[in-house]
């Protein structure tokens, strides 16, 4: 059964925000991303890191796993969008444009998310890109999930740079892992396998395109 994040009231505010953000992460697959979350970090340090957030639908269902926990999660993203979410893609979100800057900007819409489920004190926003972030986070975490940009560099760069940071017995979860190629990208399914190729990880679970594996 599914631990459920505190009292009928938020689980009902939390519905009502993800579809607000007009993201890409449902609410059943938020709450199955506190479980697994919660689980794994009340049997470690509590210590998670996302790689991607977009507008921080899934960085709040991390940070309750925190808040339950009585831990943190590290939220890595520059928050300029993925080449996805440009103008000329289909998942382009015109409210998210900054013309000054000419991009996607994501960053108020993260912090308005965040801010609203008053959960400051739980999640530690890092913008910054994987490259220079991984250059001072060093610490084994619990929990890891990568959800960033799906373009081939991208998604091998957020996978290699992250995925020894996950401690033994903890938990990679990587999502938009779409085993038939008509109805997503290949690099998140391509980092999946790579990661059960290499045996030091087995498979846990899934809710659909988000899959969970535990590392050896």
């Amino acid at each position: 059964m599914s631990a459920k994040p505190y009292s009928p009231g938020y689980l009902s505010k939390l519905e009502r925000l993800t579809t607000i953000n007009r993201g890409f992460f449902t609410y059943d697959e938020g709450m199955k991303l506190f479980d697994e979350a919660r689980r794994s970090m009340a049997e470690g340090t509590a210590y998670a890191i996302e790689v991607g957030s977009y507008c921080g639908t899934s960085t709040a269902f991390l940070g309750l796993a925190a808040k339950a926990t009585g831990g943190v999660v590290v939220s890595v993203d520059h928050h300029f969008g993925s080449e996805e979410n440009g103008p000329s893609w289909e998942s382009f979100d015109k409210s998210l444009f900054d013309r000054e800057r000419g991009t996607v900007s994501t960053l108020s819409r993260f912090r308005s998310m965040i801010h609203s489920l008053d959960l400051e004190e739980y999640i530690a926003p890092v913008v910054s890109t994987t490259s220079l972030a991984t250059k001072f986070l060093r610490d084994r975490a619990d929990f890891i999930f990568i959800d960033g940009g799906h373009g081939e560099e991208v998604a091998f760069n957020d996978y290699f740079s992250y995925v020894s940071l996950v401690r033994r017995g903890g938990v990679l979860a990587i999502h938009d892992v779409f085993e038939d190629p008509s109805k997503g990208g290949r690099p998140p399914f391509e980092i999946y396998t790579r990661a059960v190729a290499s045996e030091q990880f087995t498979y846990m679970s899934n809710l659909g395109s988000l899959y969970f594996l535990r590392r050896r």
